[in-house]
């Protein structure tokens, strides 16, 4: 099976600000933003809109006609996502939240 991690635009016009991410996650901080090939930073170049199921890379500036946006993954492997103590219950969204960031880790 396929897998995509990235989705990348050129803006056609200059005043698109909006950008959707096309591709799972499991938190808006394994989300990166480059443009031309230069990372962007979280807030101060643009934020993150997620409603109605959507999420949208939303530039403070709109970038000019032909630049290339990259919106990718970078899943983070530092920490598991849940942890589990002796005694406590195992649930199944715990499971599958710690299986899924394995999986992203590994594409």
């Amino acid at each position: 099976m396929a897998y995509v991690t990235e989705i990348t635009y050129t803006q056609s016009g200059s005043t698109n600000k909006d950008f959707i991410v096309t591709f799972p996650f499991l938190a808006t901080t394994d989300l990166r933003v480059q443009l031309n090939g230069t990372t962007k930073s979280l807030t101060s170049d643009y934020t993150i809109v997620q409603a109605g199921g959507t999420t949208t890379i939303r530039f403070n500036t709109a970038p000019a006609n032909s630049d290339t946006i990259r919106i990718h993954r970078e899943t983070d492997i530092d920490a598991v996502k849940s942890t589990f103590q002796a005694g406590s219950s195992i649930t199944a969204s715990d499971l599958n939240n710690n299986s899924t960031q394995f999986l992203y880790a590994s594409q």
